[in-house]
């Protein structure tokens, strides 16, 4: 979904203006003479935001690159829902074991399910 783009700030002396997002996302345009139609920015407040989003965010303190198959798994925890994320906190700890064996990090077993049950909280508490 593009951005609703308002006005914000005094235009320049060119007469160029600036244009910011009205939702809670922070995108926002230079000066332009181009009206905001013209201009698309993925809005960033649509961005979805499950339990696979969230443990994407929390395990990018361990690394910033996640691999596609990391993606593909967040993707499903977001398509499936919490409550389906908390029946299955074994398959998404293995899932997370596979991946940190693959980058040769020693982790124990349920050392991811603080991490996995911290981003089922996050997305539940967003759910209306």
């Amino acid at each position: 979904m593009n951005c609703d783009w308002k006005q914000w700030g005094e235009p320049n002396e060119r007469g160029e203006k600036r244009y910011a997002c009205t939702r809670k996302c922070t995108n926002r345009t230079g000066f332009t003479l181009h009206p905001p139609e013209n201009i698309t920015a993925n809005c960033r407040f649509d961005i979805p935001k499950g339990s696979g989003t969230h443990l994407k965010r929390l395990l990018h303190w361990f690394d910033d690159k996640p691999c596609k198959r990391c993606e593909a798994h967040a993707a499903e925890m977001d398509r499936s829902g919490p409550a389906w994320c908390r029946e299955n906190i074994a398959l998404i700890d293995s899932w997370l074991h596979a991946g940190a064996w693959e980058r040769k990090w020693w982790v124990p077993r349920r050392f991811f399910y603080p991490l996995i049950l911290v981003a089922i909280s996050r997305a539940e508490a967003r759910q209306p």
